[in-house]
């Protein structure tokens, strides 16, 4: 599994687990209480990579569409506030390829 959407905290917790285990980002997304927008972390803390300057310019490239999305990024925990559920599968799908195609060794 790449990543993980309104799950409980022990599912996150497994999940966590699985992607440390298998070398791959953390990736996870909650629905915001009272809207249809979600709130994606990403956590490379449970891989042996990070994301370049050039993914992290991707990345923002890819959201400067959009003024409600408040983004935060690092080389290794970003946060996206603001991915509407219409696109949270396009997303999460253009996130993680980001993530695989520009990365370093930490």
């Amino acid at each position: 599994m790449k990543w993980i959407v309104d799950s409980k905290a022990f599912e996150y917790d497994k999940h966590y687990s699985e992607c440390k285990k298998n070398n791959q980002p953390f990736i996870k997304a909650r629905i915001s209480p009272g809207t249809e927008l979600y709130l994606v972390f990403l956590d490379m803390a449970t891989c042996d990579y990070r994301l370049t300057k050039i993914g992290l310019d991707k990345i923002r490239s890819f959201f400067q569409k959009s003024s409600k999305l408040h983004i935060s990024l690092d080389r290794e925990y970003c946060t996206f506030d603001g991915v509407h559920k219409d696109n949270l599968n396009q997303f999460l799908t253009f996130l993680y390829d980001s993530i695989i195609e520009y990365n370093e060794p930490k």
